[in-house]
């Protein structure tokens, strides 16, 4: 499989690969984005498809009334959008997962990603975590790539395919 950059058709291989996966909807309009709030549930985020990493491409929505403001800001008319059902976590790790010549996947250990603001600020490796955690997150990271279902959003590896699933990089360095 190939990996997409588009974030909507990530999430639905993701689904299909049997992984967890908060619940989403792609929208069309003003109308499709409040019948999925009714749907998800308030809150929720509304995203670019593509090109929204780092803080960017996405609004949060707290009610309907941040509806109009949301669309607008994510400039609708030249980007496809999808509704994501809004979570809170204590955490988000980090999975490298790389394929050699002959097809045989490794990954890195586990990096936590410190966040502020949606932005990532800083990373650990390897993340402060139970073993048992991080077997769990290198196992969905390689389901991810296997189905598909990861992108490159950003870096590149020679004479290597590269997946990302999340990129721990101190933001000021980008």
């Amino acid at each position: 499989h190939r990996a997409t950059p588009d974030k909507l058709r990530q999430k639905e291989a993701r689904v299909r690969a049997g992984l967890p996966v908060t619940e989403f909807c792609a929208v069309a309009s003003p109308a499709t984005l409040a019948a999925a709030g009714e749907r998800l549930g308030w809150p929720l985020a509304l995203k670019t498809r593509r090109n929204g990493y780092e803080g960017k491409g996405h609004c949060p929505l707290r009610s309907p009334a941040d509806l109009p403001a949301a669309w607008h800001a994510l400039r609708r008319d030249l980007n496809e959008l999808f509704a994501e059902a809004f979570w809170s976590f204590t955490q988000e790790l980090a999975a490298i997962v790389t394929r050699g010549r002959a097809g045989t996947p490794a990954t890195s250990p586990g990096v936590e990603t410190v966040q502020h603001h949606h932005v990532c600020h800083s990373g650990q490796a390897p993340a402060a975590i139970a073993p048992a955690l991080a077997a769990r997150a290198t196992e969905i990271a390689l389901r991810a790539v296997t189905a598909g279902a990861a992108h490159l959003p950003g870096m590149v590896a020679s004479y290597t395919p590269l997946s990302v699933i999340g990129v721990p990089v101190v933001s000021k360095s980008l």
